[in-house]
């Protein structure tokens, strides 16, 4: 275990209540404080907009047939309890969201990009859903979006168990397969990305779309560090047999940096201010944390070996 000391902001989503409604072990990062940031029903993927709204997606009950509104809130007040519904359409089991940063794939930058059951589509600043890809695409159902380096978008597709790309002329290709079915999906600067699968791997790729390793184990959410002295560029994952958060050096050899993640982690997200958002879609509780100021003999040693990206989650 090592000191966290650092600058940032970090956000958690955990499990805070049993079955039996006892509190249990909340999660702990040495070097922040962590606390409640509220209950949003069924959160599963999740991204944070330049002005600091949150926008996540939802798994509806009864999975493909359920037509659920993806939800926005913000930040204001930290509290997520009663997010605000946007879309003037309901979009079918909206597992995976991201905002359009560049603006290449909706035409609009800062419009809403939602995977949802056979399709992707966005969601205008006016509230207007558009398909930008449906079946025509033989699309599946995307589960997670990322930006590459080149600022191509990524999606995983569950059912196909592939990693595909957007290409800037907007035709869809397969870039990688993952060892199961395709889950969570993170981008280093430089290219290279890892993908989680139902299986329970981490699959890691050369920018190329080869896999050059297979992590095995119980792992969930997935993120890279920011870049800051406190995270650094390395890999992060929770394991889910343990609660664990593990960061990972260049030779993908893990060690133990946060306890108590237990649940169902969706999702990771970074905002512009260093700040680390996460949901857990098993008890629906999204967390926020403010830094510890950390004295500098407890300075955090980066390991390197990944490229920072810039929100690429």
């Amino acid at each position: 275990m090592f000191s966290m000391g650092g600058f940032n902001k970090i956000v958690f989503g955990g499990a805070l209540v049993a079955a039996a409604g006892l509190a249990t072990a909340a999660p702990t990062v040495p070097g922040f404080l962590v606390e409640n940031l509220g209950n949003v029903a069924f959160t599963d993927k999740i991204d944070v907009a330049d002005n600091g709204n949150i926008y996540f997606g939802q798994r509806g009950p009864g999975g493909a047939t359920a037509a659920v509104h993806p939800v926005m809130i913000n930040t204001t007040g930290r509290n997520a309890e009663f997010p605000t519904p946007i879309g003037n359409a309901p979009i079918a089991d909206p597992d995976a969201i991201v905002v359009d940063i560049f603006g290449d794939v909706s035409g609009t930058q800062g419009d809403v990009i939602v995977g949802g059951v056979e399709g992707i589509f966005s969601i205008a600043t006016d509230g207007t859903v558009t398909e930008i890809y449906g079946n025509i695409k033989k699309i599946n159902n995307p589960t997670d979006f990322a930006f590459d380096a080149s600022g191509r978008l990524v999606f995983t597709d569950w059912n196909q168990g592939q990693i595909r790309a957007i290409q800037p002329d907007g035709s869809i290709v397969k870039l990688a397969r993952t060892v199961g079915r395709s889950m969570n999906l993170a981008f280093a600067a430089d290219g290279s990305f890892f993908a989680t699968d139902d299986q329970g791997n981490i699959n890691a790729f050369a920018p190329n779309g080869d896999r050059t390793a297979v992590i095995a184990g119980a792992w969930s959410t997935i993120f890279v560090g920011n870049g800051s002295d406190a995270w650094g560029t390395s890999l992060y994952a929770i394991d889910t047999t343990t609660g664990d958060l593990v960061r990972f050096d260049s030779t993908l050899a893990g060690e133990t940096v946060g306890s108590g993640f237990t649940g169902t982690f969706g999702d990771a997200a970074w905002s512009n201010g260093g700040e680390l958002f996460l949901t857990n879609s098993g008890t629906n509780v999204l967390r926020v944390g403010e830094p510890i100021p950390a004295p500098a003999s407890l300075a955090l040693i980066g390991l390197g070996g990944l490229v920072a990206a810039r929100r690429r989650k």
